[in-house]
């Protein structure tokens, strides 16, 4: 009994954590910088959900985003395609342990966060490239109000355009982070199929 409650629960954990690391963690981060102020609840637990709903929704769109953005450069940055990838990773999932899953969920997990900011990071430099060419359009506290319509109460008007110093590190140190991630996790999803 002991034992089906374990494998069940390790079942799920490696979609939760996939979750928290790759949808959550880089949707609040994009969120905190890029916003001056969040919705705000009366109570506490309803902004805590609100707060998780909207990085987690933030998160979706990052990936998607990443994907686009910086997507069509895996051949040459050395990663595998991702829709083979994600292929062979639920084929050869139950020929792994569990404890196996959740290392390679994890680590696929981690290289998604570091892709989804960097495309993040990689928006906010075209967002200051912007800015410098069309200078007349923003105004000098780095809001540019009439690009962003308020969408459900959020008000886009207070989106931040970050320094593109801040923004050229985050980059630079992000991109190789997917890349280190996303080449250790390949490595380690094959070594494991290998020696089942």
């Amino acid at each position: 009994m002991a034992e089906e409650t374990i494998e069940k629960a390790s079942g799920i954990l490696p979609e939760a954590w996939y979750d928290l690391i790759a949808r959550i963690v880089p949707g609040a981060l994009v969120t905190l910088l890029s916003l001056e102020k969040l919705p705000s609840s009366s109570n506490q637990l309803g902004g805590l959900v609100l707060a998780l709903v909207i990085f987690y929704i933030v998160g979706i769109f990052l990936d998607v985003f990443s994907e686009c953005i910086l997507g069509w450069s895996r051949p040459y940055l050395g990663l595998k395609n991702t829709s083979d990838l994600d292929t062979k990773i639920w084929r050869d999932r139950a020929k792994l342990r569990p404890h196996q899953w959740q290392v390679i969920s994890k680590m696929f997990a981690e290289a998604d966060m570091f892709k989804e900011i960097a495309a993040y990071s990689l928006f906010q430099i075209v967002c200051v490239l912007l800015k410098v060419l069309f200078k007349a359009f923003c105004s000098p506290v780095d809001k540019c109000s009439f690009l962003f319509p308020v969408i459900q109460g959020i008000n886009l008007s207070n989106f931040q355009i970050l320094p593109w110093q801040l923004s050229t590190v985050l980059f630079v140190f992000c991109l190789c982070s997917w890349v280190r991630f996303a080449k250790t996790a390949e490595k380690r999803e094959e070594a494991y199929t290998e020696s089942e």
